[in-house]
């Protein structure tokens, strides 16, 4: 007996072109996108401060050949330039 006779669809969905219509009238798929790999102002921040922290530390893993220990020793430099700079701006706040 023939599929369609029967009433079966080969799709288990239904018609393709029918599937394509509903998704197409769907209001999530109603907006094309702008640009292939358009960032938001958020990424672009984070790039630029991912590409500052690699420039600061690079130096460093190319001298320990470890990524995690040049991450801890990242940290610590700049929590002790933090612990610093807050001391100098109260010292000339009073």
């Amino acid at each position: 007996m023939n599929r369609i006779a029967a009433g079966v669809s080969l799709w288990p969905h239904g018609d393709p072109r029918e599937v394509v219509q509903r998704v197409l009238a769907d209001g999530r798929f109603a907006r094309a996108p702008q640009r292939p790999h358009e960032k938001t102002l958020l990424d672009l921040i984070y790039d630029a401060i991912r590409s500052l922290w690699h420039r600061l530390t690079d130096p460093l893993n190319h001298v320990t050949g470890n990524s995690r220990l040049t991450t801890l020793i990242g940290i610590l430099v700049l929590v002790v330039v933090a612990v610093l700079l807050t001391i100098v701006i109260a010292r000339f706040a009073t």
